[in-house]
């Protein structure tokens, strides 16, 4: 099965360079092994409807700094909507 991160979620909201340290850090570069020139999409926490794509312009020992390229207003939608019920039966046993 292959699985493709469609973006990532972060706590900082974007301007134009974007500087990720601690787990985004360790994520990105050792886990993902990004390197200088690769683009990543990113959602802010506090504003989830744009979609952020950004460039790695350089990497530190312990930070990652970003350019962002461009700014999209996406919203995500599930296909299918789920629904569901949820019963609790209290026993009255004596």
């Amino acid at each position: 099965m292959d699985v493709i991160l469609i973006y990532m979620l972060i706590d900082e909201k974007p301007g134009t360079n974007l500087i990720l340290k601690g787990e985004s850090f360790k994520y990105l570069v050792k886990s993902r092994r990004q390197c200088v020139g690769d683009r990543i999409q990113f959602r802010s926490k506090d504003n989830m409807e744009f979609l952020h794509e950004c460039e790695v312009t350089s990497i530190q020992n312990r930070s990652i700094e970003l350019q962002v390229i461009a700014s999209k207003k996406e919203l995500v939608a599930p296909v299918k909507s789920l629904h569901i019920g949820w019963c609790i039966i209290d026993s009255k046993s004596k």
